[in-house]
């Protein structure tokens, strides 16, 4: 007798029962009961807070995925909903927000970009996130790391800071040098260096 189908159903039905929406507040009672937000931290953890800004524009249920997956009490989230999503998307993740607390903060719909991928529009939700992440005294974290929707962390919050604590408050970005897509600057001097 095979039972894989019986099997198959039992696993979708758990999968469906822990992507539930988060778009009202019996979801978030929910949500609280099946997760909860207690994670264990180590000192080092608590002493080094994160930002996080991370730039979305679909799917609550995946951003829903990675906020739990990125959570801590003390760590610091801007999300911005690009412009031309749905306000029922918007709502769906203001809803997410405030299941997860005070320290997800939400760019208000007045103030989205419209997001071109590969355009200023990417930077520009960057900055935005950046200046709401500085201008709350609430946390005083340590580094901010840039995000979208559709990642997911590769180290757990414990290794990002081991290795953020190695790097003593230097930068990492990546560049291409000088050179690369020179056609797409424009045809203007810069006010500040560019090499």
């Amino acid at each position: 007798m095979n039972h894989s189908h019986e099997i198959s159903d039992n696993n979708q039905s758990l999968w469906n029962d822990r992507n539930f929406s988060l778009s009202n507040p019996y979801s978030c009672k929910q949500f609280k009961l099946f997760y909860g937000h207690t994670v264990n931290l180590s000192k080092e953890e608590e002493q080094f807070p994160l930002a996080f800004s991370i730039a979305i524009h679909q799917s609550n249920k995946q951003v829903s995925r990675l906020l739990r997956l990125i959570y801590r009490p003390h760590n610091l989230y801007c999300i911005h909903v690009d412009s031309k999503s749905p306000q029922t998307f918007y709502d769906e993740v203001l809803n997410s927000a405030k299941c997860f607390g005070p320290n997800v903060i939400v760019v208000n719909r007045s103030e989205s970009v419209n997001v071109q991928w590969g355009y200023f529009s990417i930077l520009e939700v960057f900055l935005l996130c950046a200046d709401k992440l500085l201008n709350n005294t609430d946390y005083m974290w340590k580094y901010i790391l840039n995000l979208t929707g559709q990642e997911l962390p590769l180290r757990t919050n414990w290794e990002l800071v081991a290795a953020l604590k190695a790097i003593n408050g230097s930068n990492v970005v990546e560049g291409l040098g000088p050179r690369f897509n020179r056609n797409r600057w424009p045809n203007k001097k810069f006010e500040f260096p560019v090499s």
